[in-house]
């Protein structure tokens, strides 16, 4: 950004002059957001990012699918070249502006563009990352948004007046995009299905499934109650399977019991928890209690790691003493 702020001010030195009204004194918005607008529109050319600098914008026209919430490897950056639909454009105007002077519908009279540089070639470059916080309480590493970085590279301006503005690299700054947060699924009775040994949990697109073998189920689930501090344990393994999973649209409690399993809804995500370590992680934990007849088996999972099959894998964790809830079998 000062490589870019100094070449403009050395091509204004020497030109000696300027455009009508123009007098542009800095072309820096490293200090204020990035803002989005799309008009309520579906059309792709109707989403905008910009910042505003007192009388000064600039602005990007470029899909908004372009910006998914996939990470990007490291020195491998989407790359948009700007052209046709893709633009970059900066504009002056006589008076300071703010949102909705970009974001109208109907543009204002007031106030006017004094100049506007239209981008003429170049690349808008894109790097994503994962922002997955710590709950310092619960240990918790929910990825709560995700950040795009925003580089334009070889870009060239017209300036409007017979003259170009070339740039090696400019940093536009940053665009965030919400996450999707798991639900509260300690707030969830657990459901089982009579013909496997599968336990979960589902809320709308999202489910938390723990799937085992047979000698681990009957093992962990034994109608005998446990002593104090002395839980029964096993390790999510290739075999005893935990997994978050996300999918396209709603779930019902047939699709979990079906003998095989259904279509639909689409599985759009999975989140495999991470194979266990004997007394260090991926543990699954049992106590058991009465209830009249019935006994209570309590289940905790216990420094868990869920991490995603995609092609930059991403991971997250629910708490390092995640409370899934009580199953109870018939005495």
């Amino acid at each position: 950004m000062k490589k870019f702020l100094f070449l403009f001010l050395v091509v204004f030195a020497l030109n000696g002059c300027n455009d009508g009204d123009l007098e542009v004194e800095s072309f820096d918005f490293s200090t204020v957001n990035t803002q989005k607008c799309n008009l309520g529109s579906t059309d792709p050319t109707q989403f905008y990012l910009f910042k505003v600098n007192g009388k000064e914008a600039l602005i990007i026209q470029i899909p908004e699918a372009d910006f998914p919430n996939i990470v990007t490897p490291e020195g491998a950056p989407r790359s948009y070249d700007i052209a046709g639909s893709i633009k970059v454009i900066y504009r002056l105007y006589d008076a300071d502006i703010n949102t909705e002077t970009i974001c109208s519908a109907i543009p204002s009279s007031t106030p006017n563009v004094v100049s506007e540089w239209n981008a003429i070639g170049g690349t808008i470059e894109v790097t994503t990352s994962a922002v997955n916080p710590i709950n310092e309480t619960t240990g918790a590493t929910v990825i709560t948004k995700y950040s795009h970085t925003i580089t334009f590279k070889n870009i060239v301006f017209d300036r409007g007046n017979g003259t170009e503005q070339n740039n090696d690299s400019i940093t536009f700054g940053t665009y965030e995009t919400p996450a999707l947060q798991p639900v509260a699924f300690d707030n969830i009775d657990i459901n089982d299905c009579a013909s496997n040994n599968l336990l979960f949990k589902y809320s709308g697109l999202q489910a938390l499934t723990l799937n085992l073998d047979a000698a681990t189920y009957a093992d962990l689930f034994a109608n005998e109650v446990t002593t104090t501090d002395a839980p029964r344990t096993a390790l999510i393994s290739a075999t005893n399977k935990l997994n978050y999973r996300v999918f396209e649209t709603g779930l019902t409690l047939d699709y979990f019991c079906a003998t095989t399993t259904p279509t639909t809804p689409v599985l759009k995500e999975i989140w495999e928890g991470e194979t266990g370590v004997d007394g260090v992680s991926g543990i699954i934990e049992v106590e058991t209690t009465t209830n009249g007849p019935n006994f209570v088996h309590t289940i905790r999972f216990k420094n868990v790691t869920y991490k995603n099959n995609a092609t930059t894998p991403l991971e997250f964790s629910l708490g390092t003493n995640y409370l899934f809830g009580e199953f109870v079998t018939p005495g």
